[in-house]
């Protein structure tokens, strides 16, 4: 006789099912069996909760995951440099500082039983503006009476920039 402790339907992930044999005059033998269940793991987004900033500045980046069984393993990319981030969730915040403009792409995602998913080109780009700074300051005339108007120029805020 064959016996078993298998479910009629397995869940995702792990599974270990036992099974016993018993012949004629009564010895029994087991082994053990691990079904895994593979997941419809998907990647469905990359999400900046801003495009540009000035430097330095902290935005955040996060990615939307669906399906799988999990905690995820994502790797990204910001600029071509690889990033790993272990014990991710579905949209989790991670803080972001770049120094320059970075494009961020996710390259793949992980979950708890080892199904992967390579996403298509997942790609967003932040735009990051140097810490304005004032290079000058000119007053339209140096002399004027009380009630006159005056104007101030302001250059060096932003590259190209001139604000009156």
């Amino acid at each position: 006789m064959v016996t078993n402790n298998a479910p009629a339907s397995f869940p995702k992930g792990n599974t270990t099912v036992v099974w016993t044999v018993t012949d004629a005059a009564g010895w029994t033998a087991t082994a053990t069996q691990t079904v895994t269940v593979q997941s419809s793991l998907a990647a469905n987004a990359i999400n900046l909760s801003s495009h540009a900033i000035c430097v330095p500045d902290t935005v955040n980046l996060s990615f939307t995951l669906s399906g799988g069984l999990g905690s995820y393993t994502i790797v990204y990319t910001a600029n071509g440099i690889q990033n790993t981030a272990t014990g991710y969730a579905s949209n989790q915040l991670i803080p972001i500082s770049p120094l320059v403009t970075t494009g961020y792409q996710l390259v793949s995602v992980t979950d708890s039983i080892g199904c992967v998913v390579l996403p298509p080109a997942m790609v967003d780009t932040l735009i990051a503006l140097p810490n304005p700074t004032l290079s000058s300051l000119a007053v339209s005339d140096s002399s004027i009476c009380q009630g006159d108007s005056v104007v101030f120029t302001a250059n060096g805020l932003l590259p190209g920039v001139s604000t009156t």
